[in-house]
């Protein structure tokens, strides 16, 4: 296992549900991070940056999205930044064929 992924297992942040605490979703090259506050959110990016920038890496924020799910009228501003450079926030993404919104919708699939 990735040493990286073992320091977000120890983690605190990520969404409770009961007994299980769910920090990211994984698939090839593709991650969620999922977090119940825009602080935590950048926390754990910030985490997970550090593997990366040690094999000089670069997370390319072109591709990065940031969601907040909200079930109200009006969704808050979220300034999640890597590496300095301000992720853009959607209304939507699809990961893995399903269709999220930040309403907290996922029942439609591409």
């Amino acid at each position: 296992m990735d040493s990286s992924l073992y320091d977000l297992k120890q983690y605190k942040r990520g969404l409770r549900r009961a007994e299980l605490a769910v920090k990211c979703l994984l698939y090839a090259d593709d991650q969620v991070l999922l977090a119940p506050s825009a602080s935590g959110q950048q926390e754990m990016i910030n985490k997970r940056n550090e593997p990366v920038n040690k094999r000089d890496m670069k997370v390319n924020v072109g591709k990065s999205k940031v969601m907040v799910f909200d079930r109200g009228e009006n969704t808050p501003e979220c300034d999640t930044l890597i590496e300095g450079e301000k992720v853009t926030q959607g209304k939507e993404f699809v990961y893995l064929g399903n269709l999220f919104t930040n309403g907290g919708k996922h029942d439609r699939n591409i």
